[in-house]
């Protein structure tokens, strides 16, 4: 990688091999991504655990709400509740996440309720309405 010239031995003969002639390749182990630049290497642990996974939920809701709250013509500083029906998964991230999703989108209560037009949230049909207060 430095541009130094090795000398490799095969079958008696001897061979010089410059950084032309060797192929280079940096690879992480299962669940790592690698990178290098300028001598320098990045490792990212992308291993998802049960909170990043929730996390994501709570974003992806999130995404959903202000979706909605853009096709209904909301003001971007209407206060809205937000109703939800959802899997155990769903309502557990949301739970969890609840002060965080409410910040991001003005929510002042996320409401359990049956009926609701349903998208599909990573996989988990989830029902989702706001509406303006």
């Amino acid at each position: 990688e430095s541009g130094e010239k090795l000398q490799v031995e095969i079958g008696g003969e001897t061979f010089e091999a410059g950084k032309e002639l060797v192929d280079i390749r940096i690879t992480g182990k299962e669940g790592f991504a690698v990178s290098m630049e300028n001598g320098l290497f990045t490792i990212l642990d992308c291993t998802l655990t049960p909170e990043l996974i929730g996390e994501g939920y709570a974003r992806e809701i999130i995404s959903k709400v202000q979706q909605l709250r853009k096709q209904n013509d909301f003001e971007m500083m209407d206060n809205i509740n937000i109703y939800l029906n959802a899997d155990d998964e769903i309502k557990a991230a949301v739970e969890k996440h609840k002060d965080y999703i409410c910040s991001e989108t003005l929510a002042k209560a996320v409401i359990s309720k049956d009926g609701l037009d349903e998208f599909d949230i990573n996989g988990h049909k989830t029902g989702i309405a706001v509406e303006r207060i």
